[in-house]
């Protein structure tokens, strides 16, 4: 069928989806993105399944409904009754933002040919329990193409390029499909978008089976070769690892280390009065501190490494350093007590309220005073000065005078700064 320019079709597969098939549909239908079509295959349910679609049935542009031979042949019967230009695909008890289409056609139009890729979240009853985003990579294949193909997006040119799904493969068909594009040379590219996907089908359920039939595609289409006994038993421990819910087991001790060595080194900073001791505690964790800085007693951090004090700087009491991700603290830095460096944080917005984390640097001379918090990403410029509890959300030019919440500039830092601090006495407060 001639496709029509602009027109998205929409390809929802479900078989006995009774449950979870509104919420599905209701996510496509309510996509700020117009033209679009939604193409409905259902294999047959007998759940009633279909009295459900058919309640929207002025919305469809096609329903089917009859026995297949899995989900492959399923999406081969949707694109052979798509008349879009784009094709989208959504399996029953996934589910989409508002913007996933209008995202992707953003960039679509101009690069028809790319395979669009996003961010997948899974989730267990509607919440968020994991999430698969890592970028493609070709030369870690062998693990997966990184993401999950109802977060792609592409043209209808490129599935009639690659052809139909291989409905002789009943986990793997995805899969396979993306790497018959890769022999073609079509690029996979990253876009700024996400989808949900609920877990529990028959990919999640039969993992080590589809790990199987992806090594299957991998040798036919000659991405790696020999008998691939390694890599099958490398799939064959890997099922086991997850089977035994070792991940999640490893996840907590690493964390649990790594909390534990932080409590002894903040135990160590808030009772030793002496410098020399402190200093071995520091070199121990891994942070870059000049000879002649100084940490006072009750300095706090979070993280070991990921921390530099350079000549003369002198950080004071009750200071909290969150060095989760890079703190570089230039030469004769002054931070007042009980201020607060933060390089992490968590994006409100993103459905599994992901961690970010940015970099924060303090340049030469600059001046904290009592209670002043620096936010992720920012920079304090050479001589500049933050005003007691002043909250700082954006860089800080050099010499500039900031104060307030957020902090706005109050003025400028007259003369030139040449002092050295020396302010290493035991028991400061």
């Amino acid at each position: 069928m001639n496709s029509t320019t602009g027109l998205v079709s929409v390809i929802i597969a479900v078989f006995n989806g009774r449950r979870e098939i509104e919420a599905t549909l209701r996510s496509a239908f309510e996509q700020d993105y117009s033209p679009l079509e939604i193409i409905v295959v259902d294999g047959g349910s007998t759940d009633g399944t279909q009295e459900v679609v058919l309640l929207h049935k002025d919305h469809l542009a096609a329903f089917v409904s009859e026995k297949d031979r899995g989900i492959g042949d399923a999406w081969n019967k949707g694109l052979a009754q798509c008349n879009g230009e784009f094709v989208a695909l959504l399996n029953c008890g996934d589910r989409w933002p508002r913007d996933f289409v209008a995202t992707h056609m953003g960039t679509l139009r101009t690069t028809p040919r790319a395979i669009q890729y996003g961010t997948t979240f899974m989730t267990e009853s509607g919440e968020v329990v994991a999430r698969s985003d890592r970028s493609f990579e070709p030369a870690r294949l062998s693990d997966g193409f990184g993401f999950i193909h109802t977060s792609v997006m592409t043209s209808k040119a490129v599935y009639d390029e690659v052809g139909p799904f291989d409905i002789d493969k009943r986990i793997a068909i995805d899969a396979e499909w993306m790497l018959r594009a890769l022999r073609l040379g079509i690029p996979f590219t990253r876009v700024e978008v996400h989808n949900f996907m609920a877990t529990g089908g028959i990919s999640s359920t039969q993992w080590f089976r589809g790990q199987l039939e992806y090594v299957d595609a991998l040798k036919a289409h000659g991405f790696v070769g020999g008998s691939c006994f390694a890599l099958r038993l490398r799939k064959r421990a890997q099922a086991l690892y997850l089977a035994l819910g070792l991940p999640r087991l490893r996840r907590f001790a690493r964390m649990q280390t790594a909390l534990l060595a932080i409590a002894v080194l903040n135990a160590i900073s808030r009772t030793v009065p002496f410098h020399s001791p402190r200093r071995l505690a520091w070199s121990l964790a891994g942070f870059e501190v000049h000879r002649t800085a100084i940490m006072h007693q009750g300095v706090r951090w979070m993280a070991r490494r990921r921390l530099s004090v350079g000549e003369g700087t002198i950080i004071n009491r009750g200071t909290l350093i969150d060095n989760r991700h890079p703190v570089e603290i230039g030469r004769h830095v002054s931070i007042a007590h009980d201020s607060r460096i933060y390089t992490t944080g968590h994006d409100y917005d993103s459905p599994d309220f992901a961690i970010q984390t940015r970099p924060v640097r303090i340049e030469d001379y600059a001046v904290l005073f009592a209670g002043a918090v620096v936010m992720p990403g920012v920079t304090i410029g050479t001589g500049a000065v933050v005003l007691p509890f002043a909250v700082v959300t954006k860089n800080v030019e050099p010499m500039t005078v900031v104060g307030g919440v957020p902090a706005v500039v109050r003025g400028r830092r007259t003369g030139e700064p040449s002092y050295r601090l020396d302010y290493g006495y035991w028991l400061a407060i």
